[in-house]
């Protein structure tokens, strides 16, 4: 009983997610399930580790990635570079069960990493446990803006050659140098509201 309560609500979450990146995204919009088993409101539908093994196969100009609800395991890097405009969203819901969470399975080699793109937006996602040498990186990215991102237990966020503001971003428990291990800057300019 209690799967089919929380399948339910998974099924009602990503519907709703659903309506909000109808509106938000021109482009492809590819739904993340946090295991193959977890129902999805539209297809394409796949575990985050299954996109990163064949990114390119699913990159259009504009691409959203929508994280349903759960802990999404990364076992290789997440590569991706060379597109207009990227969103990957995660579950906008302040209820701590529905979060959308990157959770590293291959902790020295997984890592999200985001380059040469104009425009590229992380909203409501946590990114934890990835202990590669940086756990998220943005590389000559015009305009980015991470938005209620989350970085726990893990290696810092890189900046290079990008323009990012972080909006309700938080940094706990991370590794590395810099802010106290938890964000790299350089050639960057980086606004903190």
């Amino acid at each position: 009983m209690k799967s089919l309560v929380k399948s339910t609500v998974q099924l009602f979450i990503a519907l709703l997610l659903v309506l909000h990146t109808t509106t938000a995204a021109s482009g492809t919009v590819l739904y993340v399930t946090p295991t193959p088993e977890t129902p999805c409101p539209a297809k394409p539908c796949h575990t985050l580790s299954q996109y990163a093994h064949n990114v390119s196969e699913y990159l259009t100009t504009d691409t959203t990635f929508v994280f349903l609800p759960g802990d999404h395991s990364l076992d290789t890097d997440f590569n991706i570079s060379d597109i207009s405009s990227l969103l990957l969203l995660g579950n906008t819901s302040s209820l701590p069960l529905l979060t959308s969470r990157v959770v590293c399975s291959n902790t020295n080699a997984a890592m999200i990493a985001v380059k040469n793109v104009s425009t590229l937006a992380i909203t409501a996602l946590n990114v934890f446990s990835c202990h590669n040498s940086v756990a998220v990186k943005v590389h000559s990215v015009e305009n980015c803006t991470l938005s209620s991102f989350h970085l726990s237990n893990s290696s810092p966020l890189h900046v290079h050659y990008s323009t990012v503001v972080l909006q309700n971003g938080t940094f706990t428990n991370n590794t590395g140098t810099g802010c106290g291990g938890s964000l790299r800057v350089e050639d960057s300019n980086i606004t903190l509201t």
